[in-house]
C-alpha cells in the first residue's frame, strides 16, 4: 500500500488560464451529458494505457522509453523528416528531443544525414535496426487494434477514426490527411508496379512453358521420323 503524504497547501491558480482552456467555453458541452463525456475521457485513458503497455515493457528492457518510441514511429512513418518538423509534431522542448535523438542515434536506430540541396536540413531516417525495432513495437499495437476492430465491425471503426481525427488540432489534422493521401498514392503505385511485375513474370513463365512444349513436340517428331535402328 502506498502512503502519500501531503501538506496543507491548497491548490490555486497563480495565473489565468489561456482562453482556449477556460472551462466556461465548454459549459454547454454541445448537448452531451457530462457523465458521457467523462466516461469517454476514462476510455481514452485506459485504451492508451493498454495500447502502450506492451511496447513500454519491450523498450524498458533496452533502456528506452515512450519518447524513444514516438521518435521511432514518426521517423519511420515520415522518412526524411527534419528535427524542426519532428518538434512540431511532438510538441516537446528542443532539449528533450535532443536527449532522445542522442540515444537513438548512438544506438544506431536513427541516422541523420545532410540534404544535398540544402545543407541546413538534416533529414532523419531509421537504420535497419531501427526499422526492425519499430516494426516489432508496432506489431504489438497492431495486434491489439486488429482484435478490437474485428470485435466492433467496419461501421464502428469508421466512426471511431472520425472522432479521433476531429479531436486533433486543425493544423495537425491537415498534416495527417496529407500524409494519408501521400501514403495511399504510394501504396497504389506500389500495387500497380507489383501487378505489372507479376504480369511480366506470368508472361515469361507462359513463354517458357510454350517454348518447352515446342521443344518436346519437335523432339518427338524427330524420333518419329527417324529410321528404325538396324539390329546387329
Amino acid at each position: 500500500m502506498v502512503d502519500i503524504k501531503t501538506g496543507r497547501t491548497r491548490w490555486a491558480l497563480t495565473e489565468p488560464l489561456p482562453d482556449n482552456d477556460l472551462p466556461a467555453r465548454f459549459t454547454s458541452r454541445h448537448g452531451f451529458a457530462e457523465e458521457d463525456l467523462r466516461q469517454a475521457i476514462e476510455l481514452l485513458f485506459f485504451a492508451y494505457r493498454d495500447m502502450t503497455a506492451g511496447p513500454d515493457e519491450m523498450l524498458a528492457r533496452l533502456g528506452l522509453g515512450r519518447a524513444h518510441h514516438r521518435v521511432l514511429h514518426f521517423v519511420g512513418r515520415n522518412p526524411g523528416i527534419t528535427v524542426a518538423e519532428l518538434l512540431a509534431v511532438l510538441r516537446i522542448s528542443k532539449q528533450s528531443l535532443a536527449r532522445v535523438l542522442k540515444d537513438v542515434v548512438e544506438r544506431r536506430l536513427v541516422q541523420q544525414s545532410r540534404d544535398e540541396g540544402d545543407q541546413r536540413r538534416r533529414p532523419l531516417t531509421l537504420t535497419n535496426g531501427g526499422f526492425e525495432l519499430e516494426q516489432t513495437l508496432s506489431a504489438v499495437q497492431q495486434e491489439r487494434l486488429s482484435r478490437a476492430f474485428a470485435a466492433v465491425g467496419a461501421d464502428a471503426i469508421e466512426g471511431w477514426q472520425r472522432v479521433l481525427l476531429a479531436m486533433v488540432e486543425p493544423a495537425d489534422r491537415e498534416r495527417l490527411e496529407r500524409a494519408a493521401a501521400r501514403r495511399s498514392a504510394f501504396a497504389e503505385r506500389a500495387t500497380e508496379k507489383r501487378a505489372s511485375f507479376v504480369a511480366a513474370v506470368d508472361s515469361l513463365e507462359q513463354a517458357y512453358q510454350q517454348r518447352a512444349a515446342n521443344r518436346l513436340r519437335e523432339a518427338r517428331a524427330r524420333r518419329a521420323s527417324a529410321p528404325p535402328a538396324r539390329r546387329k
